[in-house]
């Protein structure tokens, strides 16, 4: 990832953005426990852009901390959900998107935030491509307020989405903090698996692609703050694990196409560390070996890519 200081302290709290006629509504949850160092920035983030078709819905978790007045502060701004008890983020995100009235549906923890522009350029793209199901813009990693880090803004076929591999060992995830998709599809898929702590989201990703493609957006459309504790940060081992276990319950389709990404994988392992040396055990690998390794496979990656500038004209 790049480094881009961008403090967004400096930034204004919406950006005029010509909207478009057939405005979809957007709905967006935000789950929270306990998070009210972040959380009135995070609300902010949302109804700071001034999108008229929102609907911002937050379900506090039975948070003990001073989550509750700063969401009273907000009464009239967003649709609040208080739980008595403790009862997961996954939980509380599927209950949230219950009460959803949106054509457009995301959730958004309650330590991340989203782009000054974003609601206005999901709007430009859902309306003007009504066969686009789910999109996702450039990760992109926050902190202390400021944009550190931004990654490439990859376009994966549903087939490897489907079958796991954007696990962070094969491909990149897909960043949740900048993923947004129609209602029909959530429907379709059934929502958050509640049986799953950490790795949900990954997990979603697996059905939703069993239904569509994913679009990717060549722009910022949410961020991910780290500051060390983050839950997905301190669980990680957990999350690790969960993959493995919605892994191994895939179809032996999927199971077959991971094994030929782990050869794949190690072979292009292989090949970087020895990319100085012109040939390796006798056999040339500095393409013709890899090139047929991804015929025979039949790899196509289709560019599924939505440029900004697309949904600016």
């Amino acid at each position: 990832m790049n480094e881009i200081p961008i403090n967004l302290s400096a930034w204004p709290g919406a950006m005029e953005i010509a909207l478009p006629p057939d405005l979809p509504s957007i709905s967006v949850v935000t789950p929270n426990f306990n998070h009210g160092k972040t959380l009135e920035r995070t609300l902010r983030s949302v109804l700071g852009q001034r999108y008229p078709g929102l609907q911002y819905v937050v379900v506090d978790d039975a948070s003990t901390d001073d989550s509750p007045q700063i969401l009273d502060a907000f009464e009239g701004e967003i649709d609040v959900i208080r739980s008595p008890e403790r009862r997961g983020q996954y939980v509380s995100i599927n209950e949230g998107m219950s009460r959803c009235r949106g054509d457009i549906l995301a959730w958004l923890n309650s330590d991340d935030i989203y782009l000054p522009w974003t609601l206005a350029l999901v709007a430009h793209i859902f309306s003007r491509h009504p066969d686009i199901q789910w999109i996702t813009g450039i990760p992109t990693v926050m902190q202390g307020g400021a944009i550190v880090a931004v990654g490439r803004c990859r376009p994966w076929p549903r087939r490897l989405i489907r079958a796991g591999l954007c696990d962070q060992r094969h491909l990149p995830m897909v960043q949740q903090e900048s993923t947004f998709w129609r209602r029909g599809l959530w429907e379709t898929a059934g929502g958050l698996d509640t049986r799953i702590d950490f790795a949900g989201d990954y997990e979603l990703w697996t059905r939703f692609a069993r239904e569509a493609e994913l679009v990717t957006v060549q722009a910022i459309l949410g961020g991910f703050s780290f500051y060390g504790t983050n839950r997905s940060i301190v669980g990680r081992e957990t999350y690790q694990q969960e993959m493995r276990r919605v892994q191994s319950a895939m179809d032996a389709d999927d199971q077959r196409l991971r094994r030929r990404m782990d050869q794949l994988h190690w072979l292009g392992r292989l090949v970087d560390r020895k990319a100085r040396l012109p040939r390796l055990f006798g056999v040339d690998l500095s393409g013709p070996v890899l090139r047929r390794c991804l015929e025979k496979n039949a790899f196509q990656l289709e560019r599924h890519w939505y440029p900004l500038n697309r949904a600016q004209g």
